[in-house]
């Protein structure tokens, strides 16, 4: 069952082309709405979840719904806080908040093969925590300092979880600033680690990576600050994450591939950016056209050229252990880039937004500022697409 997270809206126009659309269901949670709904392939609802503002939403093979739902925050955006699951007749199966004093739930979940949740959560710290890692006091300008972190969520109970397994950005920096505080060295030798003052702007009330997209197979998340994707080994125990050494690949929770812009780990310039203010990395399902590769949104296609965003699919590169490594020949983690584009020049999406591969080798994606949700085949041809209600006026279809 195909499904699609985010669109924005509710459902307004349809417009289909029947040739080589991917049978299946749509699912979408429009923000400002109380429901998350399901459509056929002729844009008819055929379901809908009764709830609050979400912005991510996926199915169980058994047809639950499972949703980060918005609870009360500190206002920053995409902070989600609860974690639901409800059942095709509507009976809630598991609703438990996981923000609290220690971790504020922020933007995407994803479902694990055993079950359990992979959560994104922000470490609910200070300035002074910062600082004594080696951020530069000039780029701090609140009461907050957000580092991102992943966690491993099992249900215990109706409204109880343990967390099983965790991963900390705050466990891996390095910073070439103040030789006088932790986590100092040079940061083009430690690519596995993340240069705590970069990028070097103020942070305000948000978050220091904003994490806004996760998937599995190793864990793939998004970093909309540092403009990258980054891969993290899930065979660690939480132990093995907080450090360099353990797990399958032997190098802890330190990253094992990151891509998009090697500028952040002193790797290259503007000039080899390839990402820009980036969402919804996620690997291509064994079976599918591509697979094992990882399809992606960019936002700001174009070295950041603005009002035009761009769907990508890259083949991650590994040597014959099975391993990514830098590439000697362009100095920085490959590939040089992707191997499918999808864009238009009147295609752009400034936030949110995603894209994901179908078992047809269609890509499904959704422009999440136009409110528009679309299917394209391998050739860039939309063949199924669904207009949805936004401010401002949406895409005219009659155009398209």
């Amino acid at each position: 069952m195909p499904t699609s997270r985010l669109a924005t809206a509710a459902l307004l126009t349809l417009s289909i082309s029947a040739a080589a659309q991917q049978p299946g269901l749509r699912l979408f949670a429009p923000f400002g709405t109380s429901v998350t709904q399901l459509v056929d392939g002729q844009g008819n609802q055929v379901h809908s979840w009764p709830g609050t503002d979400t912005t991510s939403c996926y199915l169980r093979p058994n047809g639950n719904l499972v949703r980060g739902m918005f609870d009360p925050n500190i206002g920053i955006p995409g902070t989600t806080g609860r974690l639901q699951e409800m059942n095709i007749e509507g009976t809630i199966m598991w609703d438990c908040v996981v923000s609290d004093a220690q971790k504020l739930m922020h933007h995407d979940i994803e479902i694990l093969p055993n079950g359990n949740i992979l959560v994104i959560a922000a470490d609910r710290q200070v300035p002074a925590d910062a600082i004594a890692a080696g951020r530069d006091p000039s780029l701090l300008a609140s009461a907050f300092w957000l580092p991102d972190a992943v966690f491993e969520i099992e249900q215990t109970g109706l409204t109880t979880f343990n967390i099983v397994w965790e991963w900390h950005v705050k466990d891996h920096f390095v910073q070439d600033f103040d030789p006088a505080q932790a986590n100092y060295g040079v940061v083009a030798n430690e690519p596995g680690k993340l240069d705590i003052n970069y990028p070097p702007v103020v942070v305000n009330l948000e978050y220091y990576n904003h994490m806004n997209g996760i998937d599995y197979d190793w864990i793939i998340v998004s970093n909309r600050k540092q403009e990258e994707i980054w891969l993290i080994d899930h065979s660690t125990t939480t132990a093995e994450a907080a450090g360099s050494t353990g797990g399958a690949r032997g190098k802890g929770g330190e990253l094992l591939w990151r891509w998009g812009n090697p500028e952040a780990y002193d790797h290259g310039g503007p000039a080899d950016q390839q990402l820009h203010r980036q969402h919804d990395p996620r690997f291509i399902p064994p079976g599918y056209p591509g697979a094992g590769n990882l399809t992606m949104f960019d936002n700001d296609h174009i070295l950041g050229t603005t009002n035009q965003s761009a769907v990508y699919e890259i083949e991650l590169p590994v040597d014959g252990a099975g391993m990514p490594f830098i590439d000697p020949g362009l100095g920085r983690y490959g590939p040089a880039a992707p191997v499918w584009i999808y864009t238009d020049p009147g295609f752009y999406s400034a936030f949110v937004s995603s894209a994901e591969r179908l078992a047809n080798g269609n890509t499904l994606v959704c422009s999440g500022q136009q409110s528009y949700l679309f299917e394209i085949d391998p050739s860039g041809t939309v063949v199924w697409d669904c207009l949805l209600y936004t401010s401002p006026s949406p895409r005219d279809l009659s155009t398209s």
